[in-house]
C-alpha cells in the first residue's frame, strides 16, 4: 500500500512540475523614456538598462607629468 502512495505522490510530483509555465525575463526598459532626478554636484547618471538613474562619479584627470 505504501509503495502505491509514494507511486503516485511521485507521479503528481512530476506531473505539477511538467505543467509549469517557463520562467521568462522581462525585457530591459528603455532609458530614453525615463526621468531621474538629477545627480549631485561631481557626479552624473550612467545609463543602463534596468537601472537608469545610477548615479556614478565622474573620473578626475590626474596630474600630467
Amino acid at each position: 500500500m505504501r509503495r502505491w502512495m509514494l507511486a503516485g505522490l511521485v507521479t503528481l510530483g512530476c506531473w505539477g512540475l511538467t505543467s509549469l509555465p517557463p520562467a521568462s525575463a522581462d525585457p530591459p526598459i528603455d532609458c530614453t523614456l525615463v526621468r531621474c532626478a538629477p545627480c549631485p554636484e561631481g557626479f552624473r547618471i550612467l545609463f543602463k538598462p534596468n537601472n537608469c538613474c545610477r548615479c556614478v562619479p565622474i573620473p578626475q584627470a590626474g596630474p600630467l607629468s
